[in-house]
């Protein structure tokens, strides 16, 4: 699995997500988070089409499966960022923690 590698603190990165769940277009342009997150992000949006389709299609309106489309994938790709930006800390801190040992 590939690292993340750790953001500076004065970086246009270190900016915390909108609302704590929303995701950040900054972080995902970075290639280190697509190797790790593309293909679960895949995989979800696949599924999540299909289960749509399955169980939401002629049951509401129009409009209200196309608001529960477009959530959907965003909030999965805005805890997803939750959960890899807490990674990306706790990496940090050990690092930190590592060098200032030696």
């Amino acid at each position: 699995m590939p690292a993340l590698v750790p953001i500076p603190a004065d970086h246009r990165l270190a900016r915390p997500q909108r609302l704590g769940f929303l995701p950040t277009l900054a972080f995902w342009r970075r290639r280190d988070v697509w190797k790790i997150a593309g293909p679960w992000t895949a995989a979800f949006v696949c599924l999540w089409t299909l289960l749509l389709d399955l169980f939401v299609r002629g049951l509401v309106p129009a409009w209200t499966s196309a608001v529960i489309a477009g959530a959907g994938p965003v909030l999965f790709v805005g805890f997803l960022e939750r959960y890899l930006r807490a990674r990306l800390e706790r990496r940090w801190a050990l690092a930190q923690a590592g060098t200032s040992r030696v």
